[in-house]
């Protein structure tokens, strides 16, 4: 259950006093941005060295006076301020004295704060400092664990949660989710199904990602659309998982090509530098369009860029079926130039439509005024 971890985010602030709460707001208000980051660091320094010592005793953890108080005050600033954190999250990913697993708790506890004080700056730490560290090589099933359930337990606690991560997607000129949090979040939420079969704890842990990915995959593409360079990035590792052997990623992978298509025609241009290289998923990405051409014309809408594209790919198609000599990279090719002809065809046909259409309707229109004109005359 994700209980457990929001009940840890209320405690111990639920047992102060509202007066003694009152007067320290009034005084972390009176901090500069600078002052609250020194602190926040301090505090967290404080802690660390604290729980050292109890572990160098063997000791268990000791709830004493000056314990509390420093986690209460490093709550009521990572409340109030939550920006303070977003400046320390450098440090907090390059000092050694920070990294490794058994820091991740109070790490992860840091970012529920902040998520209480703002969500957008709870979800921009989480993409950058803690994902990173479970999804490694070095991570465990015990901190994938944890630092899921931060953001299943906001989104189940949160109804309004998605639409204000959403509609903030991009925060002062950064996405909240960036591209490389963005593809790890895909490799994760859709592993190979080979490794998934025997693997217990995958599968677990796909099941968490799963829960949180639809609401997190809105905040990551929303938050690129407009920005150039994300939305580059995006479409590059998309077109490569597009092609990877794994059906429900490439599945996913192709959905996203083709939304980057639909924000920007730039990346058809960035399509055909890497053509080639990326042969199997664009294969994939041109038989979708292909065979779901009824939805997907609509979205590509108009045309002139795809039917650019798909000429320049042909006469690619065309050299590589000439001069290939693997059969793999053959017969990709040649599926690719048969789905290339296909669509190139039905763009043809749309055009076609769309000139006839218009030309019934200027026919209509002149009909029209002829008509009105001879009334006029016979009157």
């Amino acid at each position: 259950s994700e209980l457990p971890l929001l009940r840890t985010v209320n405690v111990p602030l639920c047992h102060i006093s509202d007066a003694v709460y009152k007067t320290s707001i009034d005084w972390i208000n009176h901090r500069s941005p600078e002052a609250l980051s020194f602190f926040l660091l301090w505090s967290l320094d404080s802690i660390l060295v604290n729980l050292r010592r109890q572990l160098a005793v063997r000791k268990g953890p000791e709830k004493t006076t000056q314990q509390v108080a420093m986690f209460v005050c490093l709550a009521m600033v990572l409340r109030l301020k939550p920006d303070a954190l977003i400046s320390v999250l450098p440090t907090l990913r390059e000092n050694i004295k920070y990294q490794g697993h058994d820091k991740l708790r109070l790490f992860t506890w840091m970012v529920a704060q902040a998520s209480v004080g703002d969500l957008s700056v709870g979800l921009y730490a989480w993409s950058r400092n803690l994902l990173p560290i479970v999804v490694g090589e070095s991570g465990n099933p015990q901190s994938m664990d944890f630092v899921c359930s931060l953001w299943k337990s906001i989104i189940l606690s949160t109804p309004k949660a998605p639409l204000v991560l959403v509609n903030g997607a991009c925060r002062k000129g950064e996405q909240l989710i960036p591209p490389p949090a963005f593809e790890t979040l895909i490799h994760v939420t859709l592993p190979s199904s080979n490794r998934s079969k025997v693997d217990v704890q995958l599968v677990l842990d796909t099941e968490r990602f799963v829960f949180i990915y639809p609401t997190l995959r809105k905040v990551a593409l929303c938050g690129s659309h407009g920005c150039k360079a994300a939305m580059q990035q995006i479409f590059s590792f998309a077109i490569k998982a597009a092609g990877e052997d794994n059906p429900e990623l490439s599945k996913e992978a192709v959905g996203i090509v083709i939304w980057c298509f639909c924000r920007s025609t730039e990346c058809y241009k960035q399509w055909e530098k890497i053509y080639q290289d990326n042969i199997v998923g664009s294969v994939a990405v041109l038989k979708k369009i292909s065979d779901d051409w009824e939805v997907q014309a609509t979205k590509l809408s108009p045309y002139g860029p795809l039917r650019e594209i798909l000429k320049h790919f042909m006469q690619k198609n065309k050299k590589a079926l000439a001069t290939e000599t693997d059969a793999a990279h053959h017969a990709h090719f040649k599926d690719a130039d048969k789905y290339c002809k296909i669509i190139a065809g039905r763009v043809s046909q749309g055009l076609g439509l769309s000139f006839a259409v218009l030309a019934a309707a200027v026919g209509a229109v002149v009909l029209a005024r002829r008509r009105k004109g001879s009334n006029m005359h016979l009157k």
